[in-house]
């Protein structure tokens, strides 16, 4: 069996006091782990370990033996023997205080006993230092890659630690050893920069889902602040299902949800929008919730309640009995509706965007008018309703941004899709107004061999050129609501024949930067003149 044995303690020390008989002050001790006797090889003195002074534990600890080499060394006599430790030993050189250099040396032997090199290990101390812990020379020797032979060079004489090398390492592995070092350092950067990007990315992340925290609870902050202000009931999900009895009739469905018939508490009828599941901090829901609040007019629909629990958002307001226009004008009610009637549905709609634009202490654009969000009662008069779209702001502004077009395709004013037209004002309900208008007379009213009255005629010639004033391409063109109830109601001599529309753009389309103030006392006074 191949065995690792302790076999040279060599110590380079300076001694200058503590000497003794048997050990003259010397620089140099050399001790032959396992010798009986000293020997003198190449100008060394090798010590034997039998002295007390030297190894007093020595000879109880341990037994020595010859060995056989397994390859030929070039110095003979320090490996000729070897010691076999039974336990822990401590050597003892007299030395001084100042600077030492240790050097251990293991080099592989055959012993012929049953002795286990490969659980063999090693631990050194000195005077309570740890130099090695648990080394074991066989398991080194065997997962070294490269020759550990030339680093068990004894030194030279002349105290020279690295004396010539009788087998010199190979070129190549001194190039692979250099390459390894290569590879390292690359690998070392690559995985600094893998680590920096990770970090940098996860950074990112955090302070993303930071902000993204933060602004939730702004807006949360600020929704709480609106409805506060709501002065209207507020009901539980479990009363708005006990309200529509478990949401088992529907009378509608709107962009944003359905609606469902049901009856308050005191038998009124009501109806119970439930809004489909909301993304973000449930705009749509705070505008249509703050604006109808704070509305109270007769061409308007009624807010009575809403619900705001989590997730579940209902809006309760005042049941209509005959539904939506868009039943008549797509003839899914029997009923047809003569021009007077028509007449009056027209008017009520004009009287409620006015009092939207004009008669709330903060000005309304509902930007989204169209047949199906005009409700109707028992006796057709017309209200406003789903405010789900409706901004906000000053009477003062007559400018809004939005970031996405808003309302449905053929309602929708030039400038929602187009700032070429002008910004986005109250005048984009005018234009929605219109085309509800258009299309509202286009039911069929007459039949064949009905006799035709002359005030018939002029309320169709009168609702038809209001609606093409609506519908002017650029905004400025347009009248204000208060100016179509006035030429609603006013006589059909007094209108004029509106431009043919067009893709010619107005020089005087509205600024951005524009206030209202210029717009009510300036242009639109000047829009009117010319009507």
């Amino acid at each position: 069996m191949i065995c690792y044995i302790l076999f040279v303690l060599n110590i380079l020390v300076s001694v200058t006091n503590g000497a003794t008989a048997a050990y003259d002050p010397t620089e140099i001790f050399f001790i032959n782990c396992g010798a009986t006797y000293n020997t003198v090889d190449g100008g060394r003195t090798w010590t034997s370990e039998e002295h007390k002074l030297m190894a007093s534990n020595i000879l109880n600890a341990s037994f020595s033996s010859n060995v056989l080499y397994k390859d030929v060394v070039d110095y003979q006599i320090p490996y000729m023997e070897a010691r076999i430790f039974q336990s822990e030993f401590t050597y003892s050189v007299p030395l001084s205080p100042g600077l030492k250099f240790l050097r251990l040396y293991f080099y592989p032997t055959r012993y012929i006993s049953g002795f286990d090199a490969v659980n063999s290990f090693f631990s050194v101390t000195v005077n309570g230092f740890t130099l090695l812990k648990n080394f074991s020379p066989d398991l080194t020797i065997r997962t070294s890659k490269t020759g550990i032979k030339s680093n068990l060079k004894m030194s030279d004489f002349d105290s020279n630690l690295a004396g010539p090398n009788p087998n010199p390492t190979p070129k190549s592995v001194t190039q692979d050893i250099r390459k390894g070092k290569g590879k390292s350092h690359v690998v070392v950067i690559t995985l600094t920069v893998i680590g920096l990007a990770i970090g940098l990315v996860t950074f990112i992340v955090i302070l993303k889902l930071l902000m993204r925290q933060m602004k939730r609870k702004k807006n949360r902050k600020e929704n709480s602040v609106i409805m506060f202000k709501v002065l209207l009931k507020q009901y539980t999900y479990a009363e708005v299902k006990r309200i529509t009895k478990s949401f088992s009739h529907i009378v509608g469905k709107g962009g944003f949800g359905t609606v469902y018939g049901g009856s308050l508490s005191n038998d009124r009828k009501v109806a119970v929008k439930v809004l489909k599941d909301l993304k973000g901090n449930g705009e749509d829901f705070i505008n249509e919730v703050a604006s109808m609040s704070q509305t109270s007019h007769a061409n308007i629909v009624s807010l009575l309640g809403f619900c705001n629990e989590g997730s579940k958002r209902a809006i309760i307001y005042e049941f209509l009995e005959n539904g939506s226009l868009d039943q008549f004008i797509s003839r899914k009610k029997p009923l047809t509706l003569d021009v007077t009637t028509l007449y009056a549905i027209a008017l009520g709609i004009a009287r409620g965007l006015e009092y939207l634009h004009y008669g709330c202490k903060t000005r309304i654009v509902h930007l989204d008018i169209k047949p199906q969000n005009i409700l109707l009662d028992g006796n057709l008069c017309p209200k406003v309703s789903d405010f789900g779209l409706a901004k906000l702001c000053e009477k003062r502004e007559s400018i809004m941004s939005l970031i996405d077009a808003r309302g449905t395709i053929g309602y929708i004013a030039p400038e929602v899709f187009s700032r070429m037209y002008g910004g986005i004002s109250h005048k984009s309900d005018v234009y929605s107004y219109g085309m509800l208008d258009l299309e509202n007379g286009q039911q069929q009213t007459w039949r064949l061999g009905d006799e035709i009255t002359k005030e018939e005629k002029e309320i169709a010639k009168k609702m038809v050129l209001v609606s093409l004033w609506c519908i002017q391409p650029c905004p400025t063109d347009r009248p204000s609501m208060n100016k179509v109830v006035e030429m609603i109601e006013g006589s059909l001599d007094d209108l004029e024949v509106p431009p043919k529309p067009s893709m010619h753009i107005s020089t005087r389309f509205i600024p951005e930067s524009s206030s209202l103030t210029s717009l009510s006392n300036g242009e639109e006074d000047g829009e009117n003149s010319n009507l």
